[in-house]
């Protein structure tokens, strides 16, 4: 396991704990609604110099119900995905009215509890609680102020976003898990009226600065709700766009003038700022861009990118990953209930040359344009998967010279993947470009398969060099950290959070399904007479399911399983054992022990280097089994889900069922292609055990399981037209 190490020794952590610090302090600047690209630094010089000495990157905004302001708060505040109930917004000064009475009795006659009258306080407590248990989501928010409490921390929250009503959801993120957060100020005092503007209230800085110089001595955490930027993007469609520039300017204007009396607070080297968003704007949105701001300003580190070891992105964290950060800065041991990592301050070298900013705001085009581009790309591909495979059915009825073309729209399916992977190297120059992009997928998967058709005169040829290339291409990226599947559309997408690192479920399935199809079909050409073509191909596997598994490199749990199942049905085809059950025990125990120990010693590392695997072992050696449980209930209700309702369930089935039914028509055709051919056969078998297998281990399985059998089902539809054009020759 010196693989993580070696990935993390480049990276060092935006705080180290140290006992010596006295008073650590963590202030954290909520303001939301906004992405890079709406922040006007030209005109900011303070919030531009903040910037100059932070560490910056992009947060992703993902919660466990869907996504909006109310259920990021409750993310935040939990340090993992949860929800926020219908009353999120209702915080409020204890003594505040609050239906009809002062908000400390009404938390206390909802929850038992008693409040300090002069303390803040969250109404909708009860609620809260009651929707998380409901959507099983395992999540506490409040952890975050409970945890303090525990070790004589103190919290205080300053400031809203209220407008048309009570807009106060940054209570949950200080507050205790009874709804309480000691100090602070979140009334109407801390907005003031104008006359003529936009915005008839707006954020009081000047009473906000006077009751941080108050509360500054004695907290630990200040959180500051800067309000003005939300209620801003409420006006989106209601507003003349120039009136809405206009209000920006003032905002913004505001909003610098104020960081720059927050910035003479943390010259002390025991004091952090936090500056980030909750959700994007409204406009963001609309476009599919999911991220919003984050900064990092400490005297201690090197202004970088900003990661952690959620993401392991060079500029990306996660929302789950503020509360572990705020409490790891302030000396406190992150408890398990979180599930966030504290952030990094990378270390990379390239940072020292790179313009921060243009990274970040590169990185948020590039993501933004991929995720727009999958559909459009990866929906038209699978429709010509249903068709190509449905016309193979046809295909039987064809006459003996269109078999050859047909071979050739074959190739051109298997090229996709590939020329997706390679095209990703490229993607920054084709940003906003869809039409090019889509062209030039077509051509170089056209050539690509015009080539591999013409590159020899065996049948099987073409359709093992395109597999071979295709998993060579995948375990040089792999390698490589990714970058290619990180930048394709057939990669993952953390906007979605799903998967930020590791290789995603449609490329494991693609590289299981070329390099069974690869290996066979090498073997079926070159033939077994040579003593180092098994054991070449037993290395290759071992290699590529290493890959797959490790938490280093691919961190693919049900893809383990899926390869592991698939090779091995693969070697006992071709290895003509006589006891193939015995065989297929003995590699299940081995394979076992194997995926045990590598998840183990994942587990035994520190938290910031565990994969998502060795964490999930790590509550199960802690005997939690119920949130084990609850993990696979959530996984096995997404792929039923997926089952249903995605179109690569489509493809698969439709991918068996093409090659079953030309397995009885012509009638015997399988029989002699399995004579003729039986380790290429083999092949096949063992891409259907490995598809099944991620059918039953992965989340997404269907999509893996889909990926897999394009290179199983291709090039044997391709021998069964052959057979046939051959039958109608003699």
């Amino acid at each position: 396991m010196i693989m993580p190490f070696l990935f993390f020794n480049g990276i060092s952590f935006a705080q180290q704990i140290s006992d010596d610090d006295l008073n650590p302090k963590v202030i954290l600047i909520l303001i939301d609604r906004v992405s890079w690209h709406d922040i006007p630094l030209a005109k900011m010089p303070n919030l531009t110099e903040i910037i100059r000495q932070s560490s910056i990157g992009l947060m992703t905004t993902n919660s466990f119900g869907g996504r909006n302001i109310d259920n990021g708060f409750a993310t935040i505040s939990a340090g993992r995905a949860a929800v926020a109930g219908s009353e999120a917004t209702f915080g409020a000064n204890g003594r505040e009215i609050v239906s009809d009475e002062e908000a400390y009795k009404t938390h206390q006659r909802r929850t038992g509890l008693t409040a300090n009258p002069e303390a803040i306080v969250f109404v909708g407590l009860s609620n809260l609680k009651q929707a998380n248990k409901a959507a099983g989501t395992l999540a506490y928010p409040g952890i975050i102020g409970s945890e303090m409490n525990k070790r004589g921390k103190i919290a205080v929250l300053l400031g809203n976003a209220d407008n048309i009503g009570m807009q106060r959801q940054s209570v949950l993120i200080p507050m205790d898990m009874n709804g309480i957060i000691p100090y602070g100020d979140v009334s109407t005092d801390t907005n003031k009226q104008n006359a003529g503007r936009l915005l008839r209230w707006s954020s009081d800085y000047a009473h906000l600065k006077k009751k941080l110089d108050q509360y500054y001595p004695i907290a630990n955490l200040i959180v500051i709700h800067l309000g003005d930027t939300t209620r801003l993007d409420s006006f989106e469609g209601y507003a003349e766009p120039e009136v809405m520039q206009l209000e920006a300017q003032k905002i913004w204007k505001e909003i610098d003038a104020f960081l720059k009396e927050v910035i003479n607070k943390t010259s002390a080297p025991d004091t952090i700022l936090l500056l980030c968003g909750v959700q994007p704007s409204n406009r963001a949105q609309a476009q599919k861009n999911f991220l919003v701001p984050i900064l990092l300003y400490d005297k201690n580190s090197e202004p970088s990118l900003l990661t952690s070891g959620t993401t392991r992105r060079l500029g990306i964290v996660s929302n789950q990953d503020i509360a572990p950060t705020i409490l790891n800065y302030l000396h406190i041991e992150t408890p398990s209930e979180i599930v966030g990592k504290r952030i990094f301050s990378s270390d990379a070298e390239i940072m020292e040359t790179v313009d921060r900013v243009i990274f970040i705001e590169n990185l948020n085009n590039r993501l933004v344009f991929i995720s727009n581009l999958r559909p459009l790309v990866v929906r038209p591909y699978v429709i010509a998967q249903i068709i190509i495979m449905g016309a193979a059915l046809l295909a039987v009825f064809l006459r003996k010279s269109m078999v050859e073309y047909f071979k050739y729209i074959l190739l051109f399916l298997m090229s996709i993947p590939f020329c997706m992977l390679i095209i990703g190297a490229y993607i920054d120059q084709l940003i906003n470009m869809e039409i090019a992009y889509f062209f030039l997928l077509i051509a170089l998967a056209g050539l690509l398969a015009g080539f591999a058709g013409r590159v020899s005169k065996i049948s099987l040829a073409p359709f093992v060099l395109i597999s071979s290339a295709t998993a060579i291409a995948i375990v040089f990226d792999l390698l490589a950290g990714s970058k290619l599947m990180q930048s394709s559309v057939l990669g993952y997408d953390p906007m979605a959070g799903a998967r930020f690192y590791g290789i995603g479920n449609e490329y494991m399935g693609v590289l299981i399904g070329s390099a069974i199809m690869a290996g066979a079909g090498i073997i079926q050409i070159i033939g077994t007479q040579s003593l180092l073509i098994k054991p070449i191909a037993f290395f290759c596997a071992i290699t590529i399911t290493f890959l797959i598994s490790s938490p280093e490199y691919g961190a693919n749990f049900g893809g383990t399983i899926a390869a592991i199942v698939g090779f091995s049905v693969w070697f006992v085809f071709i290895s003509n054992l006589k006891n193939k059950i015995t065989t297929l025990a003995s590699l299940a125990g081995v394979s076992l022990l194997y995926i045990f120990f590598i998840y183990y010693f994942d587990a035994k590392q520190p938290p910031e280097h565990q994969s998502h695997i060795g964490r999930a072992l790590n509550l199960m050696f802690d005997g939690k089994f119920l949130e084990i449980s609850r993990i696979i209930s959530r996984k096995l209700t997404m792929n039923i889900r997926l089952i249903r309702y995605t179109i690569w369930s489509r493809v698969f089935l439709i991918s068996v069922t093409a090659v079953t039914l030309l397995f009885f028509r012509p009638a015997g055709v399988f029989a002699i292609i399995r004579k003729k051919l039986p380790f290429f056969s083999s092949g096949y078998y063992a891409i259907l055990a490995a598809a099944l297998a991620a059918l039953i281990f992965n989340d997404s399985g269907i999509v893996a399981a889909a990926t897999m059998m394009i290179y199983g089902a291709a090039p044997m539809i391709f021998l069964v037209l052959m057979e046939k054009k051959q039958g109608q020759t003699n």
